[in-house]
């Protein structure tokens, strides 16, 4: 599909990945505003010329320019790319987007009257009730007469309604102790599509006042980690759903909430009903409501039993942390974590490898905002072999550099971490080429390339001795290069070079005739 700049204006950045935003375009506008077209299949002939000369003069793939004010002019309307499917894309589709060229951060298009059709109202799928802290709990009373309690994990609860008027069911009321929050399922639709879209706007009245609101108008790119903070994170992995916090925690730094009280718990300890109210609405206005009665009670008795008991290590948000053992030592630094919690950490044998145990790090529901550093002790590595040591985790090379008998890395996940040795070449098998092929009907000639440890670092190919532009799609391993049209009729030679991350080598040489 082409892709049209919105408004004149010059490109301002040109960003070409094998993964994030693929083949990128950003073209800065007179308004102060930058305009941004990712996960292009391809530029325009204008900007393709442009960025090929720089690529074949640092021979790479992988490039990104910022091209002066007058190199590269567009006018509305013109076409500067067509859409595809490059980076980190799971299907053919444009990004798009609208900065603040200053600061770079992106704005909610749908701000700048842009006429969608839409006459669909948000739709809540689920609710959660969400006791927090200590001393606080969660309890549901259900029309039979039932109850459900909870002092440690959210109260999961279905909705029901219609005409964009929502219930919780099969619920009499919600109570609870000390401070409580909600969480909400919800998605928007626009008219025509299937897309599920986030809803930005969400306000919580309690007793007719507004009590807090999100409204996600614009989020700085150095901040978009924090949405692990918006959601509820633990409820994302286990449900496989996305539920909106209507609370902060106390790591949350989205700016995002014009109007918090409580950061956004309830906490009525007067054995009094209230009346809470939801608003979901899209920047169309169309509008979706959720209520329901909260009553807080004055007493509960609790289990003394204490999280910080149970853990390893009990580990402050914003400070940071330490776990020295035998043969592991992990360190987190201030602020990796959105919210205290008690770290759990177990050694298992012997890896099968042979270089070191299995070191077990806490679980895939707690999420980090930071990288954190571990270092694992190494057993019997040969010194030749230890330039070419990555630590594992579940399996997956998350690199690593051998020091004073440690294999040293990072990681933003917890896992099973171990170390391991890459000393095996890349792979590259040739896609629609073999020796003597004549290639006369194909416009582009290809390959898969791969590496199942370290991973692969860069590549290179040449055509009769001189390098040649290929793309790169990691999610099928597939390099490409299409044919100059000007390339001589005969028989022509293609070299493919691949390096891993720990410096492992592959080559591959084809004849073919064009």
């Amino acid at each position: 599909m082409k892709m049209h700049a919105i408004a004149d204006g010059y490109i301002s950045r040109i960003k070409v990945s094998s993964y994030g935003y693929g083949r990128a375009l950003y073209v800065n506008h007179p308004n102060g505003y930058t305009s941004v077209y990712a996960h292009l299949e391809s530029y325009s002939e204008e900007i393709e010329g442009f960025i090929k000369e720089i690529q074949i003069d640092k021979e790479r793939w992988d490039i990104e320019v910022y091209p002066g004010k007058n190199e590269i002019r567009v006018k509305q309307g013109e076409v500067v790319a067509i859409s595809g499917n490059s980076g980190a894309s799971r299907a053919p589709h444009l990004h798009f987007e609208i900065r603040d060229s200053k600061t770079q951060i992106p704005i909610d298009p749908l701000l700048f009257g842009y006429q969608i059709s839409d006459n669909i109202n948000p739709r809540i799928y689920k609710f959660q009730v969400h006791p927090y802290g200590e001393k606080s709990a969660a309890k549901v009373i259900y029309t039979n007469g039932r109850s459900s309690t909870q002092t440690s994990r959210p109260i999961v609860t279905r909705v029901s309604g219609k005409n964009s008027a929502y219930r919780l069911y099969p619920i009499k009321e919600v109570q609870g102790y000390g401070n409580v929050g909600f969480s909400i399922s919800c998605n928007d639709f626009h008219n025509g599509s299937f897309n599920k879209l986030g809803v930005p706007i969400i306000e919580v009245y309690v007793d007719g006042e507004l009590y807090f609101k999100q409204d996600v108008e614009k989020v700085p790119f150095g901040k978009t980690r924090y949405l692990n903070a918006l959601i509820d994170f633990e409820a994302k992995q286990r449900q496989g759903r996305y539920y909106y916090r209507n609370h902060l925690i106390p790591g949350n730094k989205l700016g995002i909430y014009p109007e918090v009280n409580n950061m956004g718990f309830l906490n009525f300890n007067d054995d009094s009903l209230h009346h809470v109210k939801y608003i979901l609405k899209d920047r169309n206005n169309n509008a979706t409501t959720l209520e329901f009665d909260y009553r807080g009670l004055k007493e509960f008795s609790f289990n003394t039993s204490s999280l910080r008991a149970s853990s390893d290590l009990y580990i402050k948000h914003d400070t940071e942390a330490k776990l020295e053992e035998e043969n592991c030592t992990i360190e987190f630094p201030k602020n990796c974590f959105y919210e205290d919690f008690g770290l759990r950490y177990s050694e298992e044998s012997m890896s099968s490898k042979g270089w070191s145990h299995v070191h077990k790090v806490h679980d895939g529901y707690t999420p980090i905002h930071r990288f954190f550093t571990i270092s694992i002790k190494a057993y019997n590595i040969p010194e030749k072999l230890r330039d070419k040591v990555i630590i594992s985790r579940w399996g997956r090379s998350i690199g690593g550099y051998y020091k004073d008998g440690y294999v040293v890395s990072r990681s933003k996940y917890f896992g099973k971490f171990y170390i391991d040795i890459d000393t095996v070449a890349p792979s590259i098998s040739l896609y629609n080429v073999y020796n003597g092929k004549n290639m006369s009907r194909y416009s582009r000639i290809m390959a898969r390339i791969g590496d199942s440890k370290s991973g692969v670092d860069h590549y290179k190919m040449y055509l009769d001795g001189q390098f040649v532009v290929a793309s790169y799609d990691y999610k099928s391993g597939l390099i490409s290069h299409r044919f100059d049209k000007n390339l001589a009729s005969g028989e022509h030679t293609l070299d493919i070079i691949v390096i891993d991350k720990v410096g492992n080598k592959q080559t591959k040489q084809v004849k073919f005739i064009r």
